[in-house]
């Protein structure tokens, strides 16, 4: 069977896997994708303007998304059967006053990124407001209550959470009854354990498992995606049958300070550190004082040369 695709986690847990796609999995991803979209209750007939990182090998396409560009369609994987408004996007590791600027002339209806940039945003807006701006999609880390409400003020819109990863799709999406959030449990089985094993009561926080149902090409069995997450109840008042979440205490993904001031995505520093031939885990801590401490588990003999590669990060 020939792969569909092929995806890369983050390797935010010191640890990248690449992940392979087939056609099945990837009908499953786009349906789960139709159903967030109704129960965040964002019409895809606007305008949406991502600040995501870009992969790509392509110096030209990198080029591209450190200026922003026109992508196409919201995802054009469901080109044919859903006709969506234009989308935009921009690499993550620009600095947040160049995205905000960006996002200004973009002037979308919706905007999607991580919350610790969007933080970011809403606090440099200074009380302005997007004239057409709708609604915020959060993705891809842990969006804490704090979080949510200085976006939500900055930008005066509400804030949608959504819980994927690259390993299961989509996981859970926002109940429109304000319930927590449901499982998509016809595409993956979620489980909250606590440290015994155990599955954990309605309230308590546990790790997350994760059993994938679709994924044919590559499936995952009890997979702990180093997740914690808080069990909802088992029957939620909107009176949908799916698995609830009341709160996902997913991975974050900080910013971090460079030496003139800025601030700038831990998402380059771990990409990169990834890419490095001969790094098997690695760990970065930043103090107080701004030192940013690297440490690096080796492979295959790499030991000696890997320092000035990892310092030229």
């Amino acid at each position: 069977m020939a792969d569909a695709g092929i995806g890369k986690t983050s390797g935010t847990a010191g640890v990248p896997l690449v992940v392979r796609h087939s056609t099945r999995d990837q009908l499953m991803w786009r349906a789960c994708y139709l159903r967030d979209l109704e129960w965040a209750n964002l019409d895809p007939r606007g305008t949406l303007a991502a600040v995501r990182y870009v992969f790509s090998p392509d110096p030209d396409a990198r080029r591209r998304a450190a200026d922003g560009f026109h992508v196409g369609s919201w995802f054009p994987a469901l080109d044919g059967l859903l006709d969506t408004g234009p989308a935009f996007l921009m690499d993550l590791r620009e600095p947040p006053e160049k995205q905000l600027a960006w996002v200004r002339r973009v002037n979308p209806d919706y905007l999607l990124s991580l919350p610790s940039q969007l933080v970011v945003l809403a606090d440099k807006l200074g009380g302005e407001k997007l004239p057409r701006l709708k609604a915020i999609q959060t993705i891809a880390e842990a969006l804490r209550p704090d979080v949510r409400a200085r976006i939500e003020a900055g930008f005066g819109v509400p804030v949608k959470d959504l819980y994927s990863c690259t390993e299961a799709g989509y996981v859970a999406s926002p109940c429109p009854a304000g319930g927590g959030y449901h499982v998509h449990a016809e595409n993956v089985i979620v489980e909250v354990v606590d440290a015994a094993g155990e599955p954990c009561r309605p309230g308590d926080v546990g790790r997350v498992l994760l059993t994938t149902l679709h994924r044919d090409r590559m499936p995952f069995v009890r997979y702990d995606v180093g997740d914690e997450a808080v069990m909802g109840p088992e029957a939620c008042p909107c009176g949908r049958g799916l698995p609830t979440l009341l709160r996902i205490d997913g991975k974050l993904r900080p910013l971090l300070r460079r030496v003139d001031g800025t601030w700038r995505s831990s998402t380059q520093l771990t990409n990169t550190l990834t890419a490095l031939p001969g790094v098997l885990q690695f760990a970065a801590t930043q103090g107080g004082n701004g030192r940013l401490t690297v440490k690096v588990i080796p492979v295959g003999g790499r030991g000696e040369g890997l320092s000035a590669d990892v310092v030229r990060v």
